[in-house]
């Protein structure tokens, strides 16, 4: 049978409300001598005593659970954002409830899911279509704490960890810039402020670019083949691509390598997020590298704050992007 606080508290010859305070305040403050606390801390480890968490919930009228809502999308790298929240709501004794969602609905009923299981707080990918920030606001005007990752949707009370998406773009300008390519092309899915850094670096040098949309859902690695294929027949005339994701950098490559083009020396292609696969295609992938674990151990950090009562010194955290050279970029081709 399970150990209680009773039987802890029998152990170690204390009353059940002194065992009750060192275990369930053990960072606070705790009304009992140093020999006390040590003494129930040894019983609690002889009896394999864990204390339960509905019980605990319901003293505090909180389940110390959080809602994680994340697009369902091609790249590994969420796996290394969900591993700084998690890591993060472990340190406060919260659990994780995911959620993903590949369309409206679905994420209009993984909230609903969330919300009859009686979640605190949600912490979230934001998501800035129309239908689903309209969502975000309705709940935090609802009183939902909520805690964003990736893009701030600027809904006031809310907290926001994101990377700099205007530096992501002005360091991919300049170093496709400073190798000298004057022709490229910058694929990207509604990423504005990501644009217009790398807008704004060409533009210091007298240069344009061309650019294009991906919709929503659309597979990262096959629209890098359709690139490609285009390039190829010279629909495309230019010496460098400026892409979303290594998925679709190596759609690229693997179409390349099969009509016989070469990466570098006749297209150059920078990406975004570093994921895995950069350094699993031939030639590797150069890319503007993103922190990703550090986006979601910051955004639970600043929800769990707001769901402790802690005061927190910013509720908006940016973080940089860098570059992380390998090569699939080189000196534009001067036969094209």
């Amino acid at each position: 049978m399970k150990a209680t606080i009773k039987d802890v508290a029998r152990h170690a010859g204390v009353a059940i409300s002194t065992a009750s305070n060192v275990l369930n305040n053990k960072s606070g403050p705790i009304k009992a001598k140093e020999a006390t606390r040590k003494k129930i801390f040894r019983a609690a480890e002889e009896l394999n005593y864990t204390p339960s968490i509905m019980a605990k919930g319901l003293r505090s009228g909180k389940t110390f659970l959080a809602g994680v809502m994340f697009p369902l999308v091609t790249g590994s790298f969420l796996s290394e954002i969900l591993q700084g929240v998690d890591d993060i709501l472990n340190d406060y004794g919260y659990s994780m409830l995911l959620g993903t969602y590949k369309n409206f609905d679905s994420f209009k009923h993984k909230i609903s899911v969330m919300k009859a299981k009686g979640i605190d707080g949600i912490v979230a990918i934001g998501d800035n279509r129309q239908e689903y920030a309209e969502e975000y606001l309705k709940l935090s005007k609802s009183g939902m704490p909520l805690s964003f990752i990736a893009r701030n949707l600027e809904i006031p009370g809310t907290s926001c960890v994101y990377v700099d998406g205007w530096k992501i773009g002005y360091l991919a300008g300049e170093y496709l810039a400073g190798l000298g390519h004057k022709q490229i092309l910058a694929v990207h899915q509604e990423q504005p402020d990501r644009m217009a850094g790398f807008a704004d670096s060409l533009k210091k040098r007298g240069l344009d670019f061309e650019q294009e949309t991906l919709k929503w859902g659309t597979d990262p690695f096959e629209s890098g083949r359709k690139l490609t294929g285009r390039f190829a027949v010279g629909k495309l005339p230019v010496t460098a691509f400026f892409v979303n994701s290594e998925v679709m950098a190596a759609g690229i490559i693997y179409e390349a390598s099969r009509l016989g083009i070469n990466i570098p020396h006749d297209l150059s292609i920078i990406a975004v997020n570093n994921e895995p696969v950069s350094k699993m295609t031939s030639p590797k992938i150069t890319t503007v590298a993103q922190p990703h674990f550090e986006q979601g151990a910051g955004a639970a950090e600043l929800l769990m704050k707001k769901l402790k009562g802690e005061p927190a010194t910013e509720d908006v955290k940016i973080l940089e992007p860098y570059i992380i050279e390998r090569e699939s970029c080189g000196k534009p081709n001067p036969r094209r």
